[in-house]
């Protein structure tokens, strides 16, 4: 199923947030959609148009953007991002343990449980002797990956 004009918003503003992509990536993005577009949503064209704006600002544009959204999914897709990162650079696993733990009170619990609230407590452990960074990191990769694809 591909995902709809605002999960990927969406999924875009929660990056923005963590530091995962720019603003000028975000841009990139709306211009794509609005060629492929045959009438394409004015919210979505003051995303394109939005040269000279602030993180923030930019993040209030894309909740702005209609339609629907499953936000669940959302969640997955940002896990798959997080494991391509891991897996690219295993010395991120903690700043993602972090990243993940930010997003704890937006994760239905019964979708992903309770885990999330002490995976960056793992690398913390590791800096006074309790376990190895390779344990950590594998806590974190088994975490997304069940979760990623759920």
């Amino acid at each position: 199923m591909n995902p709809s004009i605002k999960e990927t918003a969406e999924l875009l503003r929660l990056k923005l947030l963590l530091g995962l992509v720019t603003v000028p990536e975000v841009i990139q993005w709306a211009d794509e959609v609005i060629t492929a577009e045959d009438a394409p949503d004015w919210e979505l064209i003051e995303v394109s148009l939005a040269r000279e704006i602030q993180i923030t600002e930019m993040m209030k544009l894309l909740t702005e953007i209609r339609g629907d959204c499953v936000r669940v999914q959302v969640y997955r897709r940002l896990f798959k991002t997080w494991l391509t990162n891991l897996s690219e650079d295993p010395a991120q696993g903690a700043l993602i343990a972090r990243q993940l733990y930010m997003m704890t009170s937006e994760l239905p619990e019964n979708e992903f449980g309770s885990e999330a609230f002490s995976l960056d407590d793992s690398f913390d452990l590791v800096e006074f002797g309790y376990g190895t960074h390779a344990e950590a990191v594998q806590r974190l990769r088994d975490y997304l990956e069940k979760h990623a694809s759920a």
